[in-house]
């Protein structure tokens, strides 16, 4: 900022360096959500230094997050390793699909003897 910028800006001058409108300002300033904002004289006023800042450190999680997301999932990667036998819930349903198979009987191939409990 040089000296010949003022020291505080109105919500019109903050509205145009976030790109938004002047009553989106007010709103996030009376949420808290804008650094530097200060309502004086019943007119919301902003310190430009902190919304360029407020602005860059946007910018950097936005930049942060699209890294993150950017990643393939494990299971794509090469040091990912299937599971080498088969889940409990995947064994459970094997062994319920064993028992429909013969009648809805128990057989010792379900896992269970004959006869229910």
């Amino acid at each position: 900022m040089t000296d010949s910028q003022p020291k505080r800006i109105k919500a019109k001058a903050a509205a145009e360096m976030l790109g938004v409108t002047p009553r989106t300002v007010q709103a996030l300033a009376g949420k808290g959500a804008l650094p530097g904002a200060a309502k004086i004289g019943g007119l919301w006023t902003f310190d430009p230094k902190k919304l360029t800042k407020f602005i860059a450190d946007k910018e950097a999680e936005i930049a942060a997050r699209a890294e993150w997301e950017l990643r393939p999932p494990a299971w794509k990667t090469s040091h990912f390793q299937p599971r080498s036998s088969p889940t409990k819930s995947a064994q459970s349903f094997d062994r319920a699909m064993e028992i429909l198979r013969n009648g809805g009987k128990w057989s010792r191939e379900s896992g269970r003897e004959k006869g229910p409990r």
